[in-house]
């Protein structure tokens, strides 16, 4: 796996990194009071909003705006649908 010390070293030290950078991007969420959303145990590399946002993403296709409103009311409107609010 390692064979020096120094590769050692550097993995720890990426390590440390990515765990600063993590609760950094934790801290942040909290200060915006978003939710966090863990992975299904069953599958650690595919979040649950995956294939909503296929989905979201095939609604949108072709589809063209003036602003910036438009986008937000196109995208409040499909969620509504898909959640079965209408």
């Amino acid at each position: 796996m390692f064979t020096t010390r120094r590769e050692v070293a550097d993995r720890r030290s990426r390590m440390r990194l990515f765990k600063h950078t993590a609760n950094v991007t934790l801290d942040l969420l909290k200060k915006f009071g978003w939710d966090i959303i863990d992975h299904p145990p069953y599958s650690p590399d595919v979040a649950p909003s995956s294939h909503m946002f296929l989905a979201l993403k095939k609604h949108l296709g072709g589809k063209t705006f003036e602003s910036d409103a438009e986008v937000q009311k196109e995208v409040n409107t499909w969620l509504r649908e898909a959640d079965g609010e209408s």
